[in-house]
């Protein structure tokens, strides 16, 4: 009897094990099925802060017309790859430094400061085929929204029709306070609280 139990429980566990690494296997190595899709362009580059006049530049292809935006989320830490379980637990003092400098608006002699990022973004949206500019604006010192273990700072929102764009951001001017920090720079649908 003792040996039927001990047998069944180790082809339960081996069972569990196999299950486990299947479905393992599948989320790491699987089919992104969001890859292919043009209602959903989702483009993130790390953007290096030390580096000002330093020009990033990417393709999109749209299947049809969407709204679209571009924007660039700072740090406080640089997040985990694998899991936010993994993510570095910050100083108070780093945090209190990260939102003095990219806070969100504060009250101070009963007047609203709104501090937004210190640096100085050119954003071109370029139709490929026709070598039309679709948008082309400078953003100096954008507003900031907070993020998980950050802020973000949205610099441009168009809606595109269907085609291939040149997407191009120039660095312009930046703090030297902002060089250690981490960032990206994300191209994605625009959300519309729908």
């Amino acid at each position: 009897m003792s040996r039927k139990i001990f047998t069944r429980g180790i082809l339960l566990l081996l069972a569990t094990v196999f299950l486990g690494l299947a479905t393992a296997f599948i989320f790491f190595y699987g089919p992104d099925f969001n890859r292919n899709d043009p209602s959903k362009p989702r483009i993130i580059l790390p953007f290096d802060l030390k580096k000002v006049g330093e020009t990033y530049s990417f393709d999109v292809n749209l299947g049809g017309p969407l709204t679209c935006s571009l924007d660039v989320k700072i740090f406080i830490a640089a997040p985990n790859k694998w899991s936010r379980l993994l993510d570095k637990n910050t100083e108070i003092e780093e945090e209190m430094r990260f939102y003095d400098l990219l806070g969100g608006s504060k009250l101070i002699n009963h007047e609203w400061i709104e501090p937004g990022v210190p640096a100085k973004f050119r954003i071109q949206f370029i139709q490929k085929e026709s070598n039309k500019v679709i948008l082309d604006k400078i953003v100096d010192h954008p507003r900031t929204g907070s993020s998980y273990m950050g802020r973000y700072a949205l610099l441009a929102q168009d809606t595109l029709q269907a085609g291939t764009y040149t997407i191009r951001l120039d660095y312009l001017e930046g703090a030297p306070e902002l060089a250690p920090l981490y960032a990206e720079i994300r191209f994605s649908r625009a959300y519309t609280g729908k």
